[in-house]
């Protein structure tokens, strides 16, 4: 890696990025999740400064004819707007904690990443894969669809936010926590084919094991030997949906708080990690905060974790 960060078991060293994404532009929720942790006191308790919102709220808008992608032109913008402040973070030498709203943020924040390090590798702590296009895609929403061009495949104008494409290899990807729930809808198998062969997955039930601790620690010791630094990128919804409701797609099948952070620990700990982004958390759903409060423990907890 060529740049030198504060070790990342520390919250020193980090700055926030807010997200307001919400690519159904509808409104809904998610876009209210970056004011929701911070008044929360995530950045108080992490102790990191706060660079503010990159980009605004987006606005109710129509399905792009030519991509299929709802919202085209905002949700494209506001990628932009992302990658110029993961950049900007990167010349202060310190990591990016981007607050997101919905996936949608993601692509951005890599692109960043990317350019900055060169070969890197995606751990995509999801309940979905996240592997439509702008045609197969049900409801159009770039969150549908964001790794796929993160990996190479959709409009030109989204997989050319970084110099190179693909931002990210799939050999380089691990879709960590993605449902293999025996009642899965026939479009969700659909969507999993689309996925490459050589993406690493680990389900969700996997995250429910507390040995699966120590395969995220072995894939991400190969990732760090293979590419420049690991970009974690946590949507709420890889949480099984009794714990985490406060979602738009919640899913069954997944793992709790504590396992989810037993998962993630060797993510964190590794020198290679260059950003975290954190998605899909709906304050609307969540009337005394409870939920979001227990996203900020979560990521507290992660974040200032000093464990060997």
């Amino acid at each position: 890696m060529s740049d030198t960060f504060p070790p990342s078991g520390r919250a020193p060293g980090w700055i926030a990025i807010g997200s307001p994404f919400d690519c159904s532009a509808s409104g809904r929720g998610e876009q209210m999740a970056p004011a929701a942790l911070r008044d929360s006191g995530l950045l108080d308790r992490l102790r990191i400064p706060d660079s503010g919102d990159a980009h605004p709220p987006h606005a109710p808008d129509v399905r792009d004819r030519r991509s299929g992608i709802l919202a085209h032109e905002q949700v494209l913008q506001s990628n932009r707007s992302i990658r110029d402040a993961v950049a900007a973070v990167y010349e202060q030498r310190c990591r990016p904690l981007v607050l997101g709203g919905d996936c949608g943020c993601l692509i951005g924040a890599v692109a960043a990443a990317a350019d900055r390090f060169g070969t890197i590798a995606l751990v995509l702590a999801d309940g979905h894969a996240d592997y439509w296009d702008g045609n197969t895609s049900e409801t159009g929403e770039l969150a549908d669809m964001g790794t796929a061009v993160i990996n190479g495949w959709g409009p030109p104008d989204l997989i050319g936010l970084a110099d190179t494409s693909p931002m990210v290899h799939p050999k380089h990807t691990v879709l960590l926590g993605y449902r293999d729930d025996p009642d899965i809808a026939a479009g969700q198998e659909q969507e999993l084919d689309r996925v490459p062969a050589d993406t690493q997955i680990i389900t969700g039930v996997q995250l429910r094991d507390s040995n699966t601790a120590v395969l995220v620690q072995e894939l991400t010791s190969h990732l760090a030997t293979e590419t420049s630094g690991v970009w974690l990128h946590i949507d709420v919804d890889v949480l099984d949906a009794a714990v985490m409701p406060a979602v738009t797609y919640p899913k069954s099948g997944g793992p709790d708080f504590d396992q989810l952070a037993d998962a993630l620990r060797p993510v964190l700990r590794s020198p290679g990690l260059i950003g975290i982004s954190v998605a899909d958390l709906r304050p609307d759903l969540d009337s005394d905060a409870t939920l979001t409060n227990r996203t900020r423990d979560l990521l507290v907890d992660l974040l200032t974790d000093e464990s060997p």
